[in-house]
């Protein structure tokens, strides 16, 4: 409806540059106002890997609302977790990175890829009852730049946008390390959060392959859009423990029916974005 206005206001200026730049900036406004006015969330699925999820979460938590971590206590295979899990939880609650911890009790009865989208699901259900209005779910390796983000919540509003995905940057043993090439990844980003909404196996409407564990389901007048102004930094193989993450890994028995072939992969330096490198060479010790 302000739109509307805006569009209906600018036709009493005879001028066409000044019309023009009237228009730009007040629409500029009233999607910074939208943009802000909407509520942002994020959950964490959390066993392994914690050792990243402080530094994940401070890349994300200037740019969203609300964030909550369902964590377990032990793997889809019973593995026990880390005992220093817990205490790493528990503060970074008690310093505002974390709004609300939920622990999650796996069923061994269930696939562990049926379990993985259940995990998820509770996530987004305690954020339903915060009110939030996008939604996205993240794992501890995985890492967004601010600036970007800005950037693409202002893109989902404007377009009017309910469900975003965006590119995969996929990262080696250092975080300076980025991989290009391989395999093409993608994942989906913020979906707009409606009653019905629920991290669904399969959404017909998507515009390209996603984690089968975070593909929300649809909504009214839903609109797709891939997003080509940020990318999710994957500190893929940047691990205190690598071997334990394919261990517990809810992939670990997935294979697939495709014809195998040998990607062409290129490592390239770039800068340490997220301030990793002290925590890696801690891990050397």
């Amino acid at each position: 409806m302000l739109s509307i206005i805006i569009k209906l206001k600018s036709r009493l200026i005879r001028n066409a540059k000044t019309r023009h730049r009237y228009k730009y900036i007040q629409m500029a406004k009233l999607v910074t106002r939208r943009v802000s006015r909407a509520k942002w969330g994020v959950s964490y699925s959390v066993f392994d890997g914690e050792e990243l999820l402080e530094a994940s979460i401070k890349s994300i938590r200037d740019s969203v609302d609300y964030v909550n971590v369902v964590y377990q206590r032990h793997s889809w295979y019973g593995n026990p977790a880390d005992k220093g899990l817990l205490p790493l939880l528990t503060r970074l609650q008690k310093s505002g990175l974390i709004d609300e911890l939920i622990e999650y009790v796996p069923n061994y009865d269930l696939s562990p890829g049926r379990q993985e989208r259940q995990k998820r699901n509770i996530g987004l259900k305690y954020a339903k009852r915060r009110q939030v209005n996008y939604f996205m779910t993240m794992d501890c390796d995985e890492f967004y730049m601010a600036p970007d983000i800005a950037r693409a919540k202002r893109e989902i509003i404007r377009r009017k946008i309910t469900h975003s995905f965006c590119d995969i940057a996929n990262y080696g043993i250092k975080p300076t390390e980025r991989f290009l090439g391989g395999t093409v990844n993608y994942v989906q980003f913020f979906s707009k959060v409606c009653l019905f909404s629920k991290l669904a196996k399969k959404n017909k409407r998507n515009i390209t392959l996603v984690d089968p564990t975070r593909q929300m389901s649809g909504c009214w007048g839903q609109r797709h859009w891939f997003l080509t102004n940020i990318q999710m930094h994957h500190m893929s193989q940047c691990r205190k423990n690598l071997y334990a993450k394919y261990e517990n890994s809810s992939a670990k028995y997935v294979t697939s029916k495709r014809k195998k072939v040998t990607p062409q992969i290129t490592r390239v330096s770039v800068p340490d974005y997220f301030g990793l490198m002290p925590l890696t060479e801690k891990w050397k010790k």
